[in-house]
């Protein structure tokens, strides 16, 4: 009877051993099934009444919903409005995702958001004052680069 609980707790270890190191990071299958999972919900009533009052405030509960840690990162203090295109915002939440696919730490992602947000900011007084200006790749971004 101990060996047979001595199997299985190291069948356990080597198997959990084993899943930890075989971790690939989500894909963009995975996020779209998640989100259309979301939307599912959501559409259901499953996450309140304010969820559908409009197509932004659905896009914000479907971003809760597919991953409440990158949510709360990224967009919970100061969420999308209305007409709101973020790229920068939607690059960093899938990176997010990503790390937390492989079981790593989220920290230093928002680092990036307003080190972006502050370099655009300065390339738009730049660009009024017809100036050049450089994004954060080291891309000239005004005036565009021909």
């Amino acid at each position: 009877m101990k060996s047979l609980v001595f199997l299985m707790c190291l069948f356990f270890v080597c198997s959990t051993h084993v899943l930890a190191k075989s971790r690939r990071p989500i894909s963009e299958t995975q996020i779209r099934e998640k989100k259309n999972q979301c939307f599912q919900d959501i559409d259901n009533g499953l996450w309140g009444p304010q969820c559908k009052s409009s197509m932004i405030a659905k896009e914000n509960c479907m971003l809760q919903c597919v991953s409440p840690p990158c949510f709360e990162l990224i967009y919970e203090g100061d969420p999308l409005e209305e007409g709101e295109k973020d790229y920068s915002r939607s690059q960093e939440y899938k990176y997010c995702m990503h790390r937390l696919s492989l079981g790593e730490s989220i920290d230093g992602i928002r680092d990036l958001h307003f080190k972006h947000k502050l370099i655009t900011l300065q390339c738009h007084k730049r660009h009024a004052r017809g100036e050049h200006c450089y994004n954060f790749k080291g891309q000239r971004q005004y005036p565009p680069e021909k």
